[in-house]
């Protein structure tokens, strides 16, 4: 019995250590998107604009290491997609 919680206590330091080393700046980031005017004051057909902000984001995000991969979907099935480096 001694031995399975010994195994499981160092398995679980091991994955503590594990997720430490590989914490980045991204780690508790999230996209908050905002519309120019209320999202329901559009006609059909009329173009949106859309503005994406980047929040909780810890310290600084390295220069050309992380891409914004995205894909758009209308209520008619067509989808555009696209990354922004």
């Amino acid at each position: 019995m001694k031995r399975k919680f010994l195994r499981g206590a160092v398995a679980m330091a091991f994955a503590g250590l594990a997720s430490a080393l590989s914490a980045g700046p991204l780690d508790s980031a999230w996209l908050k998107g905002t519309t120019d005017r209320n999202p329901l004051s559009y006609k059909p057909g009329e173009e949106m604009v859309f503005t994406i902000a980047p929040m909780g984001i810890e310290g600084d995000i390295p220069a050309g290491e992380y891409d914004l991969v995205w894909k758009k979907t209308d209520d008619f099935g067509a989808t555009e997609s696209g990354k922004v480096l």
